[in-house]
């Protein structure tokens, strides 16, 4: 839950998108596995889980899975990475990603930013083309640096004459 992971950074004074992981040993040490998993109402799993996120706050799971990477996928840091900040990117910006993740409402999109932007169905040009692992061109739509959540961008599918970066 989201509720019960915001408490655990609070309780122990972590803070989201510091780049130094937080010593998870030292937080068990303070507070018995069972009595915290209690206190946030989460189970000894799920709490052994958030520790896992905090302190490894880019792992992606589902790569451990040989089943759920194909051989073939690509992300963003295989692509060198877009070579602008974040804070560079605007409006009608059209950028190279990796398709992470292909659902109902659109496909979630890895610009080598540290997070996944969702390019929603509506905005693809053929829903019935976009793959997990595959390579896409995509334009910027909305920009949302300070969400609470943290940032997040809105894309398209990019079309041409738009402006590359």
């Amino acid at each position: 839950s989201y509720r019960a992971a915001k408490t655990l950074l609070e309780r122990f004074g972590f803070e989201l998108g510091r780049t130094a992981a937080p010593d998870v040993d030292q937080v068990l040490a303070s507070t018995p596995a069972e009595e915290l998993a209690a206190s946030l109402d989460v189970g000894p799993q799920t709490l052994q889980d958030m520790l896992h996120a905090v302190a490894n706050p880019k792992h992606d799971p589902r790569f451990e899975l040989d089943s759920a990477r194909p051989r073939s996928f690509v992300t963003a840091h295989d692509l060198g990475k877009n070579k602008l900040a974040l804070s560079d990117v605007t409006v009608g910006t059209c950028l190279k990603g990796v398709v992470q993740n292909v659902v109902d409402f659109g496909a979630f999109v890895d610009l080598g930013f540290g997070f996944n932007s969702l390019l929603p169905s509506s905005k693809m040009k053929s829903r019935a083309s976009i793959q997990a692992g595959q390579v896409i061109e995509v334009c910027v739509d909305k920009v949302e640096l300070d969400h609470a959540s943290g940032p997040r961008l809105w894309l398209s599918e990019s079309v041409q004459g738009a402006r590359q970066r």
